[in-house]
């Protein structure tokens, strides 16, 4: 399981990553590009892990270091 992330470091992502076209991926090696929409732990799914909203579709158990802009 990833390890938590402090909502600092959550701020930071958002501010550099929110709105802009990024790359990742999740737990299960899974590529995702789009445009952010949300980044951090969704209080109404805690078991989805660490969460990213690309072009209105959420991606559940992402790997926050592997966040990349494009």
């Amino acid at each position: 399981m990833a390890t938590s992330i402090t909502q600092e470091q959550i701020e930071a992502m958002r501010q550099k990553f929110m709105a802009k076209r990024i790359s990742f991926e999740n737990e299960k090696g899974e590529k995702w590009v789009g445009k952010c929409e949300f980044l951090g732990y969704n209080d109404f799914f805690p078991s989805w892990g660490f969460q990213v909203t690309v072009d209105r579709t959420p991606v559940q158990h992402v790997k926050p270091n592997t966040i990349r802009l494009i």
